[in-house]
């Protein structure tokens, strides 16, 4: 009987840690490399003084990550909320730097791989 309470707590605990591996990740497109399908993000992170530490994480987006861009509504009615966003389907291959995007995230070993991209681009 031990045994087997031994055995259902590792599994639950295996299960909270890979629960525990995806996430989500904020900040500027750096760079994206086509051949490797990867963009690199720019993420600003807690430090010891008052000024943020910029991290960069390199993300791999697949053919399968959806990817959508978010506008702010022109006019009343095109959203639930005035000033609301509509969003719009990007490709991968539409990314480019300079977008600020929320990356949502799986861990794959040491890599990760996008689940959802979603960007707003500046001034737009």
């Amino acid at each position: 009987m031990a045994r087997i309470a031994l055995i259902a707590s590792l599994v639950v605990l295996s299960l909270v840690t890979v629960a525990a591996a995806d996430g989500a990740h904020s900040g500027r497109i750096v760079a994206i490399d086509a051949a490797t399908r990867t963009l690199t993000l720019e993420e600003l992170g807690p430090a010891p003084g008052e000024a943020p530490v910029a991290m960069t994480r390199a993300v791999e987006v697949s053919p399968d990550t959806r990817v959508e861009l978010f506008i702010r509504a022109e006019g009343p009615g095109e959203t639930d909320w005035p000033g609301g966003f509509t969003a719009k389907s990007l490709t991968p291959s539409e990314l480019r730097p300079g977008d600020f995007a929320t990356v949502t995230v799986v861990t794959d070993g040491a890599r990760l791989r996008a689940r959802t991209v979603a960007v707003v681009r500046p001034g737009e």
